[in-house]
């Protein structure tokens, strides 16, 4: 059986102790003065914790000083390469399971099976009637299905353009992360579909919607936008590198 990499084990044990303290990742990415997509990467062995965000989460997680050193040495196992892992005792934390008790169980237990999220292009968007689930929209005519590792919320989604078609001046695809509710921590995107056709991103920045360029603070012009459809936005990934037809 293949070992589990540390920063997934590391990421595991933590994310366990979370859900027994019932502490939710918005939370981390506050302590931290970090975005949820980040707490979300480290927690899922995608990011490497630095040694000061580690000892920022023990504190938050109530981790006695002698079982946080279990999880450095952890830490120095995945910087050094060395994939030992360290299993030294330590005592019950508030009834429930020590980080020595993690290290010790099964390392299989943290290894992750990726989460299945659907892709489909915007242009389909305008389809949907606003009545059926937007999941099981998107799901019912996603032109692929995209493993993921990292940690999304729930009825979350991927919607591909070029753009051209998002009117962001990017040359390449984009990817956007659509859920049917924006969770708390995340800043304020939507993707809208304009009266007059085409889609445009913009987010709220000091309580005026601007629409969202690559590198600059974006316009506040108005825009005429088709209030059936306004999906909230939680990320943007841009792929230079794959230019699609509507860009040539």
């Amino acid at each position: 059986m293949t070992a589990t990499p540390p920063k997934i084990r590391l990421g595991g044990i933590l994310r366990a102790r979370m859900q027994q303290l019932r502490i939710p990742q918005c939370e981390l990415a506050k302590t931290l003065n970090i975005s949820p997509a980040a707490v979300s990467q480290m927690l899922s062995g995608r990011r490497s914790f630095r040694r000061s965000f580690l000892l920022q989460t023990c504190e938050l997680l109530q981790i006695p000083a002698a079982e946080q050193e279990d999880l450095l040495r952890l830490l120095n196992t995945i910087r050094s390469g060395d994939h030992h892992q360290p299993a030294a005792p330590g005592p019950d934390i508030a009834g429930t399971p020590s980080v020595a008790d993690l290290l010790a169980e099964p390392a299989a237990q943290y290894r992750m099976e990726p989460r299945r999220i659907p892709v489909f292009p915007a242009t389909k968007l305008t389809a949907w009637d606003g009545n059926e689930n937007l999941l099981s929209f998107a799901s019912r005519h996603a032109t692929a299905i995209e493993p993921v590792w990292q940690d999304y919320p729930p009825e979350c989604f991927f919607v591909e353009g070029s753009g051209r078609e998002f009117g962001i001046h990017f040359y390449g695809r984009v990817q956007l992360t659509a859920v049917a509710s924006r969770p708390a921590g995340y800043r304020e995107m939507e993707l809208v579909h304009l009266r007059t056709g085409g889609f445009r991103i913009r987010e709220r920045v000091g309580g005026v919607w601007r629409l969202f360029r690559i590198g600059d603070n974006g316009s506040a012009a108005t825009i005429q936008a088709d209030r059936r459809l306004r999906l909230p936005i939680i990320g943007v990934m841009l792929c230079p590198e794959q230019i699609l037809k509507s860009d040539k």
